[in-house]
């Protein structure tokens, strides 16, 4: 009978071919868009025509909570690349769905944001930008949870 020597093995990760390894990127992207968003809707004087970090002490609010979503939006941006580069590997399903619940948190948080401001003005564009973060952020936490249900054995 004749031996088979193997001369070289080839090792494939799950999902490095595929488009799997795209996805992650598209959820960060749209997650940095939020969280840019977001700081321009706090930053700028957009609110009826004040900035509700300066002028607007009936605000507080929708401060508070905007800086808590991008806070969110910060860590589940940090924990979905982790996880991508498998920085992060856990055996818990708790830790490996993090990243998305953080995103989602964000969301909500954003939405609080925006509806806490009281009564919605058409030249109120701080508000729009807000609404469109919001959007972003459950764009990117659903791109992030299909992602991770793809590649859930391998993270």
């Amino acid at each position: 009978m004749a031996r088979t020597k193997v001369v070289r093995t080839t090792v494939v990760r799950s999902g490095s071919i595929s488009s799997g390894d795209r996805i992650w990127i598209f959820a960060v992207i749209l997650a940095c868009i939020a969280l840019l968003f977001t700081i321009l809707a706090v930053a700028l004087p957009g609110w009826n025509g004040r900035s509700i970090l300066k002028n607007c002490s009936t605000c507080l609010s929708t401060t508070v909570l905007s800086f808590i979503a991008m806070f969110l939006i910060f860590l589940g941006i940090l924990l979905t690349v982790l996880f991508a580069l498998r920085l992060i590997t856990s055996f818990s399903d708790t830790i490996r769905i993090s990243a998305v619940i953080l995103l989602t948190l964000a969301g909500i948080f954003i939405v609080a944001a925006y509806v806490s401001i009281g009564r919605h003005d058409p030249t109120n564009y701080s508000y729009y930008l807000m609404v469109t973060a919001g959007i972003f952020t459950f764009v990117s936490s659903v791109l992030a949870a299909f992602w991770l249900g793809r590649n859930w054995h391998s993270v």
